[in-house]
């Protein structure tokens, strides 16, 4: 039995390291290659999503924390304009706003995606289109209340800006 133990750990650490390593690609070469203006869309949350879904809260949240640490280095290097812009204002609020968006956006994916399968009694189709959307939500709208919580002033978010208007 023990064997057969060892063997699951080391086939989910070869599959979280390939999430991982698909992470770190497409994060780099979708804020290489792919631009909305100057933000960057989070081509990143599919595979954080799939390893939520598979692994389960506590991955799920590992997942979105590498995901964030991404985010923040490409911010800090220059590599995202927007999150660089944001990280030379106050590094400190950009790193909990990327590392909690993260964390939140991988567990929070997870927990919806096993209230999920319960509720419809282990049928995929249905838990995993609802559940894929809760990990761009939950990224975008805890970014958003950061920005309006930490950068009031830097966003448009002042009440004397045109965002109120």
């Amino acid at each position: 039995m023990a064997k057969n133990n060892l063997h699951e750990k080391n086939l989910r650490m070869v599959q979280l390291a390939m999430i991982i390593a698909i992470m770190v690609v497409l994060q780099i070469f979708g804020a290489a290659l792919v631009r909305v203006a100057i933000t960057v869309p989070a081509l990143v949350l599919i595979p954080l999503y799939i390893g939520s879904a598979a692994f389960g809260k506590k991955y799920g949240a590992i997942l979105g924390g590498i995901f964030g640490v991404i985010t923040l280095i490409l911010g800090v290097t220059g590599f995202d304009a927007y999150t660089n812009g944001l990280f030379l204002y106050k590094p400190l609020a950009t790193a909990v706003i990327c590392l909690g968006k993260g964390i939140l956006a991988g567990f929070l994916s997870a927990v919806v995606y096993e209230a999920l399968m319960k509720l419809f009694k282990n049928k995929l189709f249905p838990t995993a289109l609802i559940s894929a959307i809760v990990t761009p939500l939950v990224n975008t709208g805890l970014y958003i209340l950061g920005v309006y919580v930490f950068f009031k002033e830097y966003s448009g978010f002042a009440p004397d800006s045109a965002f109120f208007y």
